[in-house]
Order: structure tokens, then sequence, then C-alpha cells
């Protein structure tokens, strides 16, 4: 590893922001978690469905590493991939909030920039045709039919450029594709029935994943990070975020569709939901509502959760990997540092290696000097939003 390599490594972990070059060296943990996420990435290769993953760890164990290494893997088989932290501007019930989120985070394999438009730039033959039958089998309505017939077939740059930006969530005029489908006589073949942005927010879900594997890729992988942060939402902010769990857990197994998930969150979310009454909340919802199956599918997705596996309670794996980041931080400063005591505990993995950074920062920077390494527990605040303060935030404009 080059110094200036070595040196961003050593700078992440002291962040504790994982960075793709950290990953890259370090690797990551929980073998049987990483064993279940290929399982489900050779399901969709293979067009069939799969469970939607949810793990959950403490603050600092390793979830958002364990995520950007999962990114990296779905990378390397042939899937785009975009990460999504669940906040207030990006609640999980505002499907539109999050499907502008996962566009602007979509990343296919080798590139750069946004995916939708780097796949486009080097679309092979047919892509288009293939990308609109696709749409078709799915059932997309012909709202999006339409769109992707004017891409197809028009030869107007900036309009294909726009049907693009729809397809992220920034919606072309209907008008303006009225217009396309008339110069090629095919404006009496679509319906532009209204629809709701909720459900318009799916269907550009959807495409995304179609337009990738359109495209030669697999898929799209989407990966949530932070799920208990709905436990600071309002009550029906939270029943809203299960209807879309529900979503996304039939989404990911219908074997049609090249889309899968993943959620990660903090340790003991199932209960922290239950504490709120939720599980007795969607109980009461009355079973003719046609959203009622949604949200209790989703919520019961909290039942499947597995745990993150705490490297910091693995000695063996604990001192191989200070071994690591020591010959790390030795290339990075040409400083070879002390073994030091390989007694400490800790009590996040996050913990120990800035705790292992600083011991080293003193050695080098003040060699003979004494001071002691101190470990505390942040407690975050409770700060709660309601449901109409969410909704000002994460505005949600109809598309």
């Amino acid at each position: 590893m080059e110094t200036i390599e070595a040196r961003r490594v050593i700078e992440a972990l002291r962040t504790g922001v994982p960075s793709r070059a950290a990953v890259k060296s370090l690797g990551a943990g929980s073998a049987a978690l990483e064993r279940a996420f290929v399982r489900a990435l050779e399901a969709k290769s293979e067009t069939t469905g799969a469970e939607p993953i949810l793990f959950q760890g403490p603050f600092g164990m390793g979830k958002s590493h364990l995520l950007l290494h999962w990114r990296s893997l779905a990378e390397e088989r042939g899937f785009a991939t975009s990460q999504v932290v669940i906040g207030p501007e990006t609640p999980l019930g505002n499907p539109n909030a999050v499907q502008r989120a996962v566009a602007e985070s979509a990343r296919a394999p080798g590139t750069t920039g946004k995916a939708v438009k780097e796949l486009a730039a080097v679309a092979p033959p047919g892509a288009a045709e293939a990308l609109r039958a696709g749409a078709a089998k799915a059932g997309l309505g012909d709202r999006f039919l339409a769109l992707l017939r004017v891409y197809e077939t028009t030869q107007d740059e900036e309009l294909r450029n726009d049907v693009l930006n729809d397809l992220e969530g920034r919606p072309v005029a209907v008008g303006r594709v009225r217009r396309a489908l008339r110069e090629i006589r095919e404006a009496d073949r679509y319906k532009f029935a209204a629809g709701s942005s909720h459900a318009h927010a799916h269907e550009r879900l959807v495409l995304a994943a179609l337009f990738c594997r359109a495209h030669g890729l697999r898929g799209l992988v989407v990966l949530f990070d932070e799920l208990e942060r709905l436990t600071a939402f309002g009550p029906r902010s939270r029943v809203a975020a299960y209807r879309e769990l529900g979503w996304w857990r039939k989404v990911c197994n219908d074997p049609a569709m090249p889309l899968f998930a993943v959620f990660a969150s903090a340790d003991n979310a199932h209960h922290r939901f239950t504490d709120k009454g939720d599980t007795a909340r969607v109980k009461a919802l009355k079973p003719e509502d046609p959203e009622t199956e949604s949200v209790v599918l989703g919520h019961a997705l909290f039942g499947t959760v597995q745990d993150l596996d705490p490297i910091v309670d693995d000695a063996a794996q604990l001192h191989a990997l200070r071994k690591t980041v020591a010959e790390i931080y030795g290339e990075a400063y040409g400083f070879a540092p002390s073994d030091g005591d390989l007694t400490d505990s800790y009590p996040t993995i996050r913990a120990a290696l800035r705790s292992w950074i600083a011991r080293w920062d003193m050695e080098r920077l003040a060699p003979g000097e004494t001071g002691a390494i101190v470990t505390e527990t942040l407690e975050f605040g409770a700060t709660t939003f309601s449901d109409e303060e969410l909704a000002a935030i994460a505005s949600d404009d109809d598309a």
C-alpha cells in the first residue's frame, strides 16, 4: 500500500467514517450475514425472489462499514448499488423522498456518476426497447410506458435527457410527452390516468432496477442505514414506514423484479417500536383497508432481524485486526507502532480503532510521554419529529 493510500485509510478510521479504501484494507466480519447477503444476490441474479435482510448492532460496531463492504460485493457481482440513510430528510414512509435519495446515490460498477445517466451513455444496442418491454411485463402504468417509448424513438437529445431526469425523480411535463407521441403518431396508445405520487415513486424504483438490467447489469441493490431513527418519528410516519417496508418485502420477493434491499438498525430496534405501542397500533388497522396488508408485512420484518457479530468479543479477530491496522499505520507515517496491551477491552470496534490510532500518535509525536486513553459512551439526544414536521422537512411533491 502506498503512503498516501495508507494515510487515507488511517484518517478514515480515526474519524470513525468508513471509506472504500478502509473496507478494502480491513474487510468486514459477520461471516453468517455475508453468506446470507451473497445468497440473496445469487437469487436475484437467477431471477428468483429473496427476503430483504434486516440486521442490527450497537452503535460503533461496524454496521456502516459492513454496508460499504456489501456495496462493493454487489458491484463485483454486477449490480448497481445505492445507499440511503434514514432521517428527517429521507423518512422511509415518504417513498418520493426515498426514491430521489436512491437515484442520487445510485452507482453502476466502475463508474462515479449517477447510475442511470452513466449507463445511458454506454447503452448496448436494443437497451431502450428491452427496457420498455420489461416495464410492460412488470405492469407499469401508461405514463412510464409512454416515457420509455419517447425515449426509444426520439432524436431530441434534450428530451431524452429529460426522460432520464424523470426516472430519477424530476418529472417531465405530461404535455411535452404527449407532443412527442403525436409526432410518432402513437398518442392514442397511452392513457395518462391520474396516479398517486407514491405509486409513481414505486414505479420509478422498479424502473431504475429494470434500467440497470436492460443495460447489462443484474439489477439494483439498495442499502438503508440507521433504520432505528424511525423511533423518533410520529406514529403516522412510523405506520407509513411499515407500509413501505411491506412494499420492499414484496418487490424483493418478486422473481421478476431485479431489486433488492438491506436494512441496518441499532440494536433492539424491534423492542423500541413495541415500546411505542406500534404492535397494538398495527393490529388495530382495518383489514379492509388496502394498505393494511403492506403495513402488517412491513412491521413483521422486524421479526426477521439478525445480529451483527461483535468483533470486540473475539480476541483472535481483534488481535489480527490490530496487527493489520498497525501495518497500515506504519506505512502511512514511517513509524512502527508498539504492540501495546493486548488485554485491553473496548465497548465497540470503533472505540478500539480510534484508541489504537490515538496511542500510536502519542508514541510517534511525543515519545516517552505517558497518557491514558479514555473511552466514554455518548448519549444521543432524544429529539423527535412530529408527523407534521416530517412532512415539512421532506417535501412530498406530486410527480
